[in-house]
């Protein structure tokens, strides 16, 4: 399962439906609303989490990758050393990082490209990564055409 940043992950593509994503991944295990109104599904054979975000009418628009087979710029990281993956990921990236220390686990944000790494006892334990937005704050959503 390949990560491609601003686009999706495998066959999921920021801006399909619920209905959408059940067509590939089959019925989510389970399935919550947050308080801003905004849907997550979790798949828990695909080790996935995923947003669709009420204000763009439930559309996918964040992607929480657990899944050990997901890879990123070509290589498989979860579970590799913050000091190796933050190395690796800076290379490939021109972009700042926000560091965020929430206690049992910290956050490193890469947000031009809307990169999340979360570690946790050294190792990383989760990549999130969302759709990109243009200067009106509006989704860039990737054609979805070629992929049915």
């Amino acid at each position: 399962m390949e990560i491609c940043l601003g686009e999706g992950i495998g066959k999921l593509l920021f801006g399909m439906t619920e209905d959408e994503i059940s067509s590939i991944l089959g019925l989510p295990n389970k399935s919550y609303t947050d308080d801003y109104g905004d849907r997550f599904i979790q798949y828990f054979d695909a080790q996935l989490i995923l947003k669709l975000e009420s204000e763009f009418h439930y559309r996918l628009g964040w992607i929480e990758a657990h899944n050990s087979n997901a890879t990123l710029f070509g290589r498989s990281l979860l579970g590799c050393r913050k000091q190796e993956v933050i190395e690796f990921i800076s290379q490939k990236l021109n972009s700042e990082i926000e560091i965020e220390d929430l206690g049992s686990f910290e956050s490193y944000t890469f947000t031009e490209v809307w990169l999340e790494l979360q570690f946790e006892l050294d190792r990383l334990i989760c990549i999130s990564f969302g759709v990109l937005f243009d200067d009106n704050d509006q989704p860039l959503y990737p054609d979805m055409k070629n992929n049915y």
